[in-house]
């Protein structure tokens, strides 16, 4: 798969993407909403796992302009084969510049180019940034799911 907008590419993880990963996954900041930082294992056996799996679970998050992985975005089947889920975990530096909108409005056109049903979208009450773009994507609140905020978009 690869997405393109103005700045941002999603396109399939490869090996060669683990540094820049796990510079992003190693972070306690970008990570305290998700889980405890992950060790270099971690991060290559969530790469392997997520991201090298057929299908992928989770695709590199790409700078357009000189190709810097610069996260990763989740887009699989969430509880039924015709409903995805999507989401981003990015790197600091990329915080607030609108890179995480961009990724979810490129989900969103191919969720609906793939003809799913809805897509959803978790986070922890406490991650107020993702809640507001959630909102302004047209993402409704549906619940709870293991404590985390629950956002379903129709198709």
């Amino acid at each position: 798969m690869v997405l393109e907008s103005e700045r941002v590419r999603i396109r399939t993880l490869t090996r060669r993407d683990l540094d820049a990963l796990h510079a992003v996954w190693s972070d306690g900041k970008v990570m305290r909403h998700l889980e405890p930082p992950f060790d270099r294992a971690q991060s290559e056996a969530f790469l392997r796992e997520a991201g090298l799996s057929e299908p992928p679970l989770i695709y590199g998050a790409v700078l357009r302009e000189n190709g810097d992985c610069i996260g990763h975005v989740i887009f699989h089947p969430f509880e039924q084969e015709d409903e995805y889920e999507l989401g981003w975990v990015l790197r600091r530096d990329c915080w607030g510049q609108g890179f995480a909108g961009d990724l979810t409005g490129l989900l969103i056109t191919e969720g609906k180019r793939l003809g799913l049903r809805s897509l959803v979208l978790e986070c922890a009450p406490e991650q107020t940034a993702t809640r507001h773009l959630a909102v302004r994507y047209g993402f409704l609140l549906a619940g709870t799911s293991d404590g985390c905020l629950l956002f379903r978009k129709d198709l």
